[in-house]
């Protein structure tokens, strides 16, 4: 009888693999549950440092949630700024008109510390400051060598 030309073994067994994965379950999801919130308290902390600040009020508020789907499904973080703020700053404004809603004049002080009282005031616009994207960019390494450690940690498990 003639030598294959190739030859596939798959080890272990499936009813090995599944008795594994059974009891690999638990634990790989608290793992993995871990993780991605140690990534969301470490991306909060750095948009918070990328963020604009004049007060910090606005980068205080920059924070995340971690979102399961159904028991042992996908996993899902998200990180929220205040709003609508967090969207002015992100993308910038274009020039408009700022009128009171309010009262009957705006009212505010100047640099220079002058008393302004006035109907209207035309605002210049902002400029983008992506800060979040700037986070990302940090973050990108610390994000790969967290989903390695995953990694090797499922195929530790799985290998018994």
């Amino acid at each position: 009888m003639a030598e294959p030309m190739l030859k596939v073994e798959i080890t272990p067994p499936l009813r090995d693999l599944q008795g594994r994965f059974a009891k690999a379950e638990k634990k790989l999801l608290a793992l993995r549950r871990e993780q991605l919130r140690d990534l969301g308290r470490r991306f909060v902390a750095v948009a918070r440092e990328e963020a604009p600040r004049k007060t910090g009020k606005f980068a205080k508020g920059i924070g995340f949630k971690t979102y399961e789907r159904g028991k042992g499904g996908a996993m899902e973080l998200r990180v929220t700024d205040p709003q609508p703020l967090g969207k002015w700053i992100r993308g910038g404004t274009k020039p408009h008109v700022i009128v009171p809603v309010r009262a009957r004049c705006l009212h505010f002080f100047t640099r220079s510390g002058d008393e302004v009282f006035t109907m209207k005031v035309h605002h210049p616009g902002t400029k983008p400051s992506p800060y979040q994207e700037r986070a990302m960019k940090r973050m990108t390494p610390e994000i790969d060598k967290s989903l390695k450690k995953l990694g090797k940690a499922v195929v530790k498990e799985l290998a018994g």
